[in-house]
């Protein structure tokens, strides 16, 4: 399923301040479809279709460590090791 605008925003719980919940909204034209989900849910949804997410997350990771390296709060040797090992462990 594709929309039109998808937003998922993560907020303490307003009862339970030590748990997370995410708001989760979507619309396709004139539909419109509003949710929340404990964090817990979405961190095993992502756990369990991790194959689908991991080439976005290991960009991110990447792109995190290289603006380390630029603002030199690391160095060329921490960074390739910690990319060496980005490519091992995600592939």
């Amino acid at each position: 399923m594709t929309v039109d605008e998808f937003e998922m925003d993560p907020h303490y719980h307003l009862y339970r301040k030590n748990e997370i919940e995410w708001d989760i909204k979507a619309r396709d034209g004139d539909i419109k479809i509003e949710f929340s989900v404990y964090d817990e849910n979405v961190q095993e949804a992502v756990r369990d279709n991790f194959e689908y997410f991991f080439e976005t997350a290991s960009k991110e990771i990447a792109d995190r460590v290289l603006n380390l390296w630029d603002e030199g709060k690391i160095t060329d040797r921490e960074k390739q090791g910690f990319l060496d090992i980005l490519r091992m462990v995600m592939g």
